[in-house]
């Protein structure tokens, strides 16, 4: 992804709440499973971190876009952005398919 494309979609999230969060627990299967149903259904998904510190939340980050299969788009302070191209019918697609 390039650099012009991950600015697109670090704009569209700022309007967007976070609606998945990593709790003391960390990552676990309910946190993918949460994130995997959000990127199906919406693609740009904020995720929020409770607990931890930096080095913690890029782990987190990171791990959670191996996971899923996510494009990492930014993480500023606990809050962190991932995109996934949804391949359910009927979603309004962020980005045209090139």
């Amino acid at each position: 992804m390039d650099s012009k494309t991950r600015a697109t979609l670090r704009k569209i999230a700022n309007n967007i709440e976070p609606s998945v969060t990593v709790g003391k627990d960390g990552v676990t299967e309910n946190v993918i499973k949460q994130l995997e149903m959000n990127l199906f259904a919406h693609e740009l998904v904020k995720v929020s971190f409770v607990y931890g510190e930096r080095d913690e939340h890029k782990e987190f980050f990171s791990m959670l876009c191996e996971k899923t299969g996510a494009e990492p788009i930014c993480m500023i302070g606990k809050r962190c952005v991932v995109y996934k191209y949804s391949q359910k019918k009927g979603v309004k697609h962020i980005l045209e398919v090139k």
